[in-house]
């Protein structure tokens, strides 16, 4: 595919946004074949016809939002799709780079110089991953994503500059919440303290100028939270994407700690786990959680003198001998969350 001969579709359902930036167009010289469309199922009768190689959506629209509209063009064509909403919200915008695959999120009115280099850069993704995909590459791409999505540990994928590539469902939450992390301008990751901003960007740009094979490749970054909870632990990695042509792309991994959402198994894991009675267990959950052995007991619905009976016999079970060393293990423990 060339610029040349690319096919570009826009669709909005207001008219007057239509025709603004049917007239923005015709100034670009780029030598597009560029077609307007007011309703989704216009845009898809003609897509059947003949692909589009980008589809710029509005978000609303009466017949189908321009997620569902989305989705149906992933079933006819790989077609990069760029969103151009009035209404941004930061939970579709998530939803749309996450799940929908939707490859640039604009905001209304968005700069003509701004779209053009998006279109540009959307026709060159398309171009760099033209190679016909192995199913089962797929099959693994998909069953990864739905992984990392049960992990209570929050991971963002960021380029350069920060701007986020992908969040798990764990980090999606965080990044909504704006509470020492959140997404600003540009889908960029970003900290509620400038200074925390700064040294974030700047640790993103070293780990990934590193060599991928250093082993101390990895740094950590401790972000502020207004809310004056404990500070979130992120740990930052660098990550090498190798994509259909030859060509290697760098990214960098966060990975967010909220100290105070730790990893701990639920009673019913921890039954399972070392073969523990649900008292048993109970127990063991609230020290976990910090509590002492005196309220674990008054939470578990035994008397102290019973609590500690059943502590010597979670380190029979577990193999331990100190409590310090039965949290350990807890805290060791995996931990995911509900699909």
């Amino acid at each position: 595919m060339s610029n040349e001969t690319a096919r570009i579709a826009f669709v909005d359902d207001d008219l007057r946004v239509l025709e603004g930036v049917r007239r923005n167009m015709r100034g670009v010289n780029k030598g597009w074949a560029v077609e307007f469309f007011s309703s989704p199922l216009e845009l898809l009768a003609a897509f059947e016809k003949k692909p589009f190689d980008v589809v710029i959506s509005d978000m609303r629209m009466p017949e189908m939002s321009g997620l569902e509209l989305i989705e149906e063009v992933r079933l006819k064509s790989s077609a990069p799709c760029i969103i151009l909403t009035g209404s941004p919200d930061l939970t579709s915008a998530l939803y749309a780079i996450n799940k929908a695959d939707v490859f640039r999120f604009y905001t209304k009115p968005c700069d003509s110089d701004l779209l053009v280099e998006g279109i540009e850069a959307a026709l060159a993704y398309a171009q760099e991953n033209a190679a016909p995909e192995i199913e089962i590459d797929r099959l693994a791409s998909q069953i990864g994503l739905v992984a990392l999505d049960r992990l209570s540990l929050g991971v963002v994928v960021a380029d350069r500059d920060g701007q986020v590539i992908f969040t798990n469902k764990s980090a999606g939450e965080t990044l909504a919440a704006g509470d020492g992390l959140m997404v600003c301008s540009g889908n960029k990751c970003r900290a509620s303290e400038s200074e925390d901003t700064k040294a974030l960007v700047t640790l993103i740009g070293e780990v990934i100028d590193k060599p991928i094979d250093d082993l101390e490749d990895t740094a950590a970054i401790s972000i502020t939270r207004p809310s004056m909870k404990r500070p979130y632990s992120v740990f930052v990695s660098p990550l090498e994407f190798q994509d259909g042509a030859s060509n290697q792309r760098q990214f960098a991994a966060l990975f967010v700690s909220d100290p105070d959402q730790l990893p701990i198994p639920t009673a019913e894991h921890l039954m399972r786990l070392y073969d523990l009675s649900r008292s048993q267990a109970l127990i063991v959950q609230n020290l976990a959680l910090g509590m002492r052995v005196e309220e674990a007991a008054q939470e578990a619905g035994v008397t102290v003198s019973t609590a500690r009976t059943y502590l010597k016999q979670v380190f029979s079970k577990t193999d331990t001998s100190r409590q310090s060393e039965l949290l350990k293990l807890v805290l060791a423990s995996p931990r995911v969350l509900a699909a």
